[in-house]
């Protein structure tokens, strides 16, 4: 039995994040996202860790400026047995919430052209969360698209795609659209059922970030 099908599992319990708590995390990847532009430059071949090791660590300082109530935890690297949360990109949680209740950030690489890796975005990302292995009974979990070459409206399209052509593996229950739960154009929604109980539904938050300039 796999580490993340154990009844202990982080993430198992039913978890309702509160629409106030998911917007700050939101816009503190938004926030993110604005300092890392400003500070670093990305190829299109550049992995997803180096760039979420360097966007955490620009949050965290945009902390230091702020009240965020909010902690934010990069992994695999600093808990002391990260394999226990299944290599989860960042983990949000909040002081008044158990430990193991927490909002989950899996990071993904994208390209607007040639090999754009909108299925590796559902196959590796988005199943982590359908599949419970991490934010198993959570009503939310957050996909982080970095878009390292443009067009990315077109990496944007080819992610709908990909989950339209997988949308019964998925346990696809809402479609893939646009959402407004934060001022931010490049954020999309899609509804699926987890696998553990094929009843639970979990809305994840598809954030895209234009690294391409």
């Amino acid at each position: 039995m796999a580490h993340y099908e154990q009844p202990d599992y982080v993430g198992s319990p039913s978890f309702s994040i509160p629409r106030g708590y998911l917007k700050i995390a939101l816009n503190l990847l938004i926030s993110g996202t604005k300092r890392i532009k400003r500070n670093y430059s990305f190829s299109p071949d550049t992995l997803e860790n180096p760039i979420t090791r360097k966007r955490v660590a620009e949050m965290h300082a945009e902390q230091d400026e702020t009240e965020h109530r909010i902690r934010v935890d990069i992994f695999p690297g600093i808990l002391s047995k990260p394999d226990e949360l299944a290599e989860l990109d960042i983990r949000f949680t909040w002081d008044d919430h158990r430990p193991n209740s927490y909002l989950a950030v899996e990071a993904k690489r994208l390209r607007g052209m040639v090999a754009t890796l909108a299925g590796p975005y559902v196959e590796e990302g988005v199943m982590d969360f359908i599949n419970g292995k991490y934010s198993r009974g959570h009503n939310y979990g957050i996909m982080l698209g970095y878009v390292l070459s443009k067009p990315i409206e077109k990496a944007i399209s080819t992610v709908r795609g990909a989950l339209q052509k997988r949308k019964e593996k998925t346990n696809e229950t809402s479609p893939f659209n646009v959402d407004s739960v934060v001022d931010c154009p490049l954020t999309y929604k899609s509804v699926h059922a987890q696998k553990n109980d094929e009843v639970t539904e979990i809305i994840i938050l598809h954030v895209f970030v234009d690294l391409t300039s």
